[in-house]
């Protein structure tokens, strides 16, 4: 709850810091992180505590901020070391909990530390699922757009260095592999889009499907398209 004087008369009377709740493995880190507690977590962090430390389901105080939208405790464990790369047990990583409840600030946060998209954005947890996954199933299509946007301009980056150095036209595939890469049920983001009614999760999808997934269109086509879209509802 943020009491400031009772911990720190506790830590007077030589209290473990890092006492672990049996039950569920939770340290006083764990519980500071789930309600935003930055300066709690910083004292502990002061006292010794390990900032990667995880509670039964092997989750961070990391993790649980991104799970809980604390923007800016996610950006002062990071700043302290905390592996962002951490997953829990469900091979989970602090972007899948923060695309699958919807906060562009942590996303943003973790996506600008790790220093790009690749090895984070494609990452597919236990079930197969990558963030972007996680994102259409609950319909989160900001997070979508932002994610699918990040990939975009690395590829962009990866595709001019490519023809630069004399490489042709080749570069990154990433958004491409975001979009066609299957769960373990061999659905697709948009597959999970359009089961769940997520209409505009399945718009943006579609648009960068047509975009990075399907051959070069004829002039007819992408006139077609225009047409189409600008009369849709959904679109």
């Amino acid at each position: 709850f943020g009491h400031m004087e009772v911990l720190q008369a506790l830590a007077d009377e030589g209290v473990r810091l890092d006492a672990t709740v049996e039950s569920s493995g939770m340290q006083p880190i764990h519980w500071a992180a789930t309600h935003g507690h930055t300066d709690i977590v910083r004292f502990l962090l002061e006292k010794g505590c390990d900032v990667d430390a995880t509670d039964i389901k092997r989750t961070t105080a990391l993790v649980i901020a991104a799970q809980y939208d604390h923007s800016v405790l996610v950006f002062f464990l990071a700043k302290h070391r905390a592996d962002i790369t951490k997953l829990d047990d469900c091979n989970d990583s602090a972007l899948h909990w923060a695309a699958y409840k919807g906060s562009i600030p942590v996303a943003g946060i973790l996506l600008h530390l790790h220093g790009g998209c690749v090895g984070h954005v494609d990452r597919p947890d236990k079930f197969g699922q990558t963030p972007v996954h996680l994102a259409a199933l609950r319909g989160n299509d900001d997070v979508i757009l932002h994610l699918l946007e990040e990939a975009e301009a690395e590829d962009a980056v990866a595709s001019a260095s490519s023809s630069s150095s004399g490489g042709g036209e080749g570069g990154s595939d990433l958004v491409r592999r975001i979009l066609e890469l299957p769960d373990r049920e061999g659905r697709t983001p948009l597959d999970l889009a359009v089961r769940k009614g997520r209409s505009g999760c399945e718009a943006i999808l579609r648009r960068y499907a047509d975009r990075h997934c399907e051959p070069r269109p004829t002039v007819l086509t992408v006139v077609r398209r225009t047409c189409s879209a600008l009369f849709s509802v959904r679109s």
